[in-house]
């Protein structure tokens, strides 16, 4: 299943999505030019288990902090929203996940002019 723009904010604010599942990759390329990022989450619900992965383009920010000691990835509150500009924005340890609003206080945040989501379950290959 792919997803794009306000469909992609639906989804992962529904259930079955990354919220509470594990942040299990990230990757940042072409970041001197056209970054483009990559998360892929590994989502267990019942006995199966998914992978969503999303694509950021024309990417306007991003904040991810990563220690070794102290890395989130249980992704346990998960805020998605499209800003009133039309920008795509994803912040996976939000200050509050019910305000439909960019916050000062949320942390590791991605702002991006295009999403894509691909959804896929452990029967399929990991390769999207």
């Amino acid at each position: 299943m792919e997803l794009e723009g306000l469909d992609v904010v639906k989804f992962l604010n529904g259930p079955e999505t990354a919220r509470d599942g594990s942040l299990v990759s990230l990757s940042v390329e072409r970041l001197a030019t056209e970054p483009v990022i990559e998360l892929t989450f590994e989502v267990r619900r019942q006995s199966a288990v998914q992978f969503v992965k999303i694509e950021l383009q024309d990417v306007r920010e991003f904040d991810y902090a990563y220690s070794k000691e102290d890395s989130p990835l249980v992704i346990e509150f998960l805020k998605c929203i499209m800003t009133d500009d039309g920008e795509f924005y994803l912040s996976l340890d939000p200050y509050d996940e019910r305000e439909d609003f960019v916050s000062e206080d949320d942390n590791d945040f991605f702002r991006s002019g295009r999403v894509k989501l691909t959804r896929r379950d452990s029967a399929q290959p990991l390769s999207f």
